[in-house]
């Protein structure tokens, strides 16, 4: 949020934002704030066959991937954060779902962390009321 005004207000003063040095610099000063560029690899995945979807995907709103002994490769999905009872999706069904394409791990292209110009604080707050609790 203070990242997004920040921004709005960078270019509501006349500044123009056309790279990603330029966000660097709206949001250099903002305590607390490290900046990197991350650079996806596109042409990883030229020659993949496409990932098939989940039906009804636009349904289910919370996930989770256990990584217990008995669970570990399910996956699990529910349409209300802490209400609903869980769908699990085995690693049999998953594997349906990407067509026997080997997922691989992403290699963007990363640049180096910014520095912190000013340290992120937050004041003790003071006790009101009988001082003798």
């Amino acid at each position: 949020m203070i990242i997004t005004h920040a921004i709005k207000r960078y270019v509501k003063f006349g500044h123009d934002i056309n790279s990603g040095e330029d966000i660097e610099k709206v949001i250099k000063d903002i305590a607390g704030t490290n900046v990197a560029h991350l650079e996806p690899n596109r042409s990883q995945r030229n020659n993949d066959p496409a990932l098939g979807t989940i039906a009804g995907i636009r349904n289910w709103h919370e996930w989770s991937w256990p990584d217990n002994e008995t669970e570990a490769g399910y996956i699990y999905a529910r349409s209300l954060p802490g209400i609903n009872s869980w769908k699990k999706f085995t690693p049999e069904s998953i594997q349906k779902i990407i067509k026997k394409r080997v997922i691989k791990k992403p290699e963007p292209t990363i640049t180096s962390h910014s520095h912190l110009s000013k340290s992120w604080t937050m004041p003790m707050p003071e006790i009101q009321g009988d001082k003798n609790l």
